[in-house]
């Protein structure tokens, strides 16, 4: 990663973590703890590899951070994607919280739901996927832990 530009940041667990999307289509996640004399500490907690041709254009979470850490101490998940190139990657957070600890904790673990290729919807083959969203609707945040 220290090689790697960031190229986009989103917010993760209301401010408790944050995404990074990179160049050569890495992906990030980091966790903020507040460590010794106060000072805030930051630790990878996960890390993706998409294609490594292109740079992460776009990054969307869904729910919004500032209602994933109740979505995810009521058993609910956290869906993540990133636009890269022709693709567009989808994973969901599987990890759980549990009763008196930090949400957060729950991202540590992730699956790979899918990629979208939209190569064959392009006219040339230089072109990309520069946005994504992920829809707030019925199933976004209710997978995991029950």
């Amino acid at each position: 990663l220290e090689d790697l530009d960031v190229c986009i940041v989103e917010f993760l667990v209301g401010e408790d973590a944050f995404v990074f999307g990179h160049s050569k289509g890495a992906v990030s996640i980091w966790s903020l703890d507040t460590g010794n004399c106060g000072q805030l500490d930051a630790r990878v907690i996960g890390v993706f590899q998409t294609s490594k041709r292109d740079d992460v254009q776009d990054i969307a979470v869904s729910p919004p951070a500032v209602a994933q850490p109740g979505v995810l101490l009521l058993g609910g998940s956290v869906w993540l994607a990133a636009a890269v190139g022709t693709a567009v990657y989808i994973w969901e957070s599987s990890g759980c919280a549990d009763a008196g600890h930090r949400p957060v904790q729950s991202l540590s673990a992730w699956d790979h739901r899918g990629t979208l290729n939209h190569a064959p919807f392009f006219t040339d083959r230089h072109q990309a996927v520069s946005c994504v969203r992920l829809s707030d609707g019925p199933i976004a945040g209710t997978g995991g832990c029950r």
